[in-house]
């Protein structure tokens, strides 16, 4: 059941927590457990302590949970994953969601509105006037373009451009400081 669970489409299903709950205590019971891809392995009997410390450490290497926004495009409500969107355009009074499987979206918002519902997530950089990239998808700069990673330019404000590749810089240096706080391995 366990592979099954690990091997389903959906991240935030295939990454729950499994923990064995057994009157089995040998090694070898253990071992078959963690390495079917349970999280932890606790044998009968249990005490309430040990229950709460068994779950406080599977807590402290869950991935952080996948935020997202909802929009209104073409007359109906749409949830966007933060990590799908490539980059946001203001055009009159409307935003363009590039997204990164290439579709785009197209709802009535501001920028300032946007950057709200995203809760100021710092991979989220304004590059000019109405344009924000998403810091995970930018491939390179070239003058003052700003190039991702489907190869689309979009223009950047040159006098910014200093503070644009620190805010890049500050994005991905914190990504790996989060990846390494929840990368460590239970040790239970």
């Amino acid at each position: 059941a366990t592979a099954a669970i690990r091997a389903l489409p959906v991240p935030e299903l295939a990454q729950i927590p499994i923990i064995a709950l057994s009157a089995n205590a040998f090694e070898e019971d253990r071992k078959r457990a963690v390495e079917s891809g349970m999280d932890a392995y606790m044998t009968k009997p249990f005490s309430l302590q040990r229950v709460e410390s068994v779950l406080q450490d599977v807590l402290k290497v869950l991935p952080p949970a996948q935020k997202y926004i909802k929009v209104s495009s073409e007359r109906k409500t749409v949830r966007v994953f933060l990590d799908q969107i490539a980059s946001v355009v203001t055009s009159a009074h409307y935003l363009n969601i590039s997204l990164t499987d290439g579709k785009s979206l197209r709802c009535r918002m501001t920028m300032p509105e946007f950057m709200r519902l995203t809760e100021e997530d710092d991979r989220f950089i304004t590059i000019n006037k109405g344009i924000a990239v998403n810091a995970d998808y930018v491939h390179d700069f070239d003058g003052n373009s700003c190039i991702l990673e489907n190869g689309m330019k979009l223009p950047i404000r040159v006098r910014n451009r200093l503070k644009i590749v620190q805010a890049l810089q500050d994005h991905h240096f914190n990504k790996i400081r989060s990846r390494q706080r929840h990368g460590k391995e239970l040790s239970l």
